[in-house]
């Protein structure tokens, strides 16, 4: 079964409202919430049904999905931050 993009970008946005919102308990709130930032600038921008803008292709933002995804894996390894700001990180990649 094939789901709509919109999905895909309801998805997203909670993804990023959450990231952004835990910046507040996190021991390093720019991480968090630059991450969140950056997907809701991803998704914001995506050529889409619930995009704010629409600046970019959905290939271009499958694209920017997966680097997202790489700096989330790459930030919870080599990034200096607490093991709560770590998990979530991963856990999100």
């Amino acid at each position: 079964m094939k789901r709509g993009f919109w999905l895909h970008q309801i998805v997203e946005y909670l993804i990023a409202a959450a990231l952004i919102l835990m910046s507040a308990q996190s021991d390093y709130p720019i991480v968090t919430s630059a991450f969140g930032i950056a997907l809701l600038i991803n998704v914001t921008i995506a050529d889409g049904p619930l995009s704010a803008y629409k600046i970019i292709s959905r290939t271009v933002h499958r694209i920017f999905d997966w680097l997202y995804v790489g700096a989330l894996i790459f930030g919870s390894i080599a990034l200096d931050v607490d093991q709560s700001t770590r998990t979530t990180l991963f856990g999100v990649a």
